[in-house]
């Protein structure tokens, strides 16, 4: 496998930058309508040890994607900023 110098703190941003839209998605956007959709009950969600897994998990997971989406960009050979765009797409 080729190596290549990776922006750890571009990765961080991306990462940081994923779990904040995902926190206001959830929180404010459709955290009602998903919380009724998933069967959780208020109680659940003030649970500490349940949601902190549950950042832990999205903050890992976020992580791992942008890891994963800038070997992609650069085995594609995207250069440009449309091109970065529809390998994320694809």
């Amino acid at each position: 496998m080729q190596s290549f110098p990776i922006n750890y703190w571009a990765l961080l941003a991306a990462t940081l930058a994923k779990f904040f839209i995902g926190f206001v998605w959830f929180t404010f956007i459709f955290g009602k309508q998903w919380s009724a959709l998933m069967k959780m009950d208020p109680a659940q969600m003030g649970n500490k040890s349940i949601m902190m897994r549950g950042m832990i998990t999205d903050l890992a997971g976020g992580f791992i994607m942008a890891y994963v989406l800038v070997h992609a960009v650069h085995y594609a050979g995207a250069t440009t900023i449309g091109q970065g765009v529809m390998v994320g797409f694809f």
